[in-house]
């Protein structure tokens, strides 16, 4: 399970790398009342690029990401 600690600092981590995208209100569709998260504006049109651009800056903080080695995706 993922905690609260680690969203935020998770979120603490990418500021500034990726994109801060709205939420869209649905308006009041009885009985339901929608917020959709508009990842589509990020970079790469996913929420794909906030956990994984997340992640290698972990894995550099932990010292798991050899400079000599790189990334493939």
């Amino acid at each position: 399970m993922v905690t609260r600690e680690e969203v935020e600092a998770a979120y603490s981590r990418t500021a500034g790398w990726v994109r801060h995208t709205p939420l869209a209100e649905s308006g009041d569709q009885e009985p339901y009342h929608l917020w959709f998260k508009c990842e589509y504006m990020q970079h790469t049109g996913s929420f794909k690029a906030r956990g994984a651009f997340n992640r290698l800056l972990t894995a550099q903080e932990s010292g798991e990401l050899d400079p000599g080695v790189g990334i493939v995706v």
